[in-house]
């Protein structure tokens, strides 16, 4: 799996800034220039050490996620609030095209150690694929055949979120007990 940000608010440090300062202490910004960085990084700190964490919604960011298992996308729109999502369809989409069982990353599999278990492992997400095939060539719409592909599967997903969303979410993915793949 891959994460890519395509793009993100210009100056975050100091959109978050301009908010906080506004709520915090009354000062009117009218233009980011107006807030030093050493300002901007207090107002972050500050903001981030209290409970009114409305202004880290004024940065926002964009990302592609490549190749995300669909357990970990599953995981990650769990934290539905502050966040848009954009996935792959299977639908329309051809599985097979991108040879995914080549592509299985095995960091995200911690329990799979020996090669015998990665080989009946990969046997397994082979046959799943053979049987898509098969179904699709019975006829089967993509839509329908696409139900035998298990989690394991990479998808590709697009999401737009902001700071205060991200920091929420990362502090419960990359907690002690979440998933190896975050």
């Amino acid at each position: 799996m891959k994460i890519h940000l395509i793009s993100y608010t210009k100056f975050p440090l100091k959109s978050i800034a301009a908010a906080i300062l506004n709520i915090g202490i009354g000062k009117d910004i009218r233009s980011l220039e107006e807030i030093t960085y050493e300002e901007a990084e207090e107002a972050f700190k500050d903001t981030c050490k209290s409970f009114l964490t409305a202004p880290l919604e004024f940065a926002s960011f964009n990302f592609f996620w490549e190749d995300i298992p669909l357990f970990l996308r599953s995981e990650l729109e769990r934290a539905r609030i502050g966040w848009s999502y954009a996935e792959r369809s299977m639908r329309f989409y051809q599985a097979e095209k991108r040879n995914p069982v080549n592509r299985i990353d095995w960091k995200y599999f911690p329990s799979i150690k020996t090669k015998e278990q990665r080989i009946e492992f990969i046997k397994e997400c082979k046959r799943e694929m053979e049987l898509y095939e098969y179904l699709k060539k019975e006829g089967i719409e993509i839509q329908e055949a696409r139900c035998v592909i298990g989690s394991w599967y990479g998808t590709a997903l697009q999401t737009s979120t902001n700071f205060r969303a991200l920091r929420d979410t990362m502090a419960l993915r990359l907690s002690s007990q979440a998933h190896a793949g975050w």
